[in-house]
């Protein structure tokens, strides 16, 4: 009987195990795909934190340059069908924004076309993305 249990057993670790490629060969698809979400989240930048649910999209702080009170910030915003690109003014002090403008090609596409200062509506994107960067 433990004969036949332990030739069962051998049976079943042979027939069922990997060999040391397959273990190596998966070992290596799982540090690839790790690259690749590290990568991914790098090209997309950082995760701003939304105060307000229902925007199915998400927003990404992908540059900022501070002069003075004011922050100049470039985001992302990936969408359920599109994607957008906006340049922005913040002024930390005032809490008002400008844009300065937009592309759904890519951040190199934006054509400056600034609009006029305004004050930021709590819970809209902005004001997040203003909170975000001026604390």
């Amino acid at each position: 009987m433990h004969k036949l249990i332990l030739v069962c057993l051998i049976i079943g670790l042979i027939g069922c195990g990997k060999s040391q490629e397959e273990i190596k060969l998966e070992k290596e698809a799982q540090a690839k795909a790790l690259e690749q979400e590290k990568l991914k989240k790098t090209e997309e930048g950082t995760l701003i934190p939304r105060s307000v649910q229902g925007d199915k999209g998400e927003y990404y702080l992908l540059n900022k340059q501070v002069s003075g009170d004011v922050i100049t910030t470039l985001h992302k915003r990936i969408g359920v069908d599109s994607v957008g690109y906006t340049a922005m003014n913040i002024n930390c002090k005032t809490a008002q924004v400008q844009e300065v403008g937009y592309s759904e090609i890519s951040a190199d596409s934006i054509t400056p076309n600034p609009t006029d200062w305004y004050e930021l509506v709590p819970g809209s994107s902005k004001y997040d993305l203003y909170k975000f960067v001026c604390n």
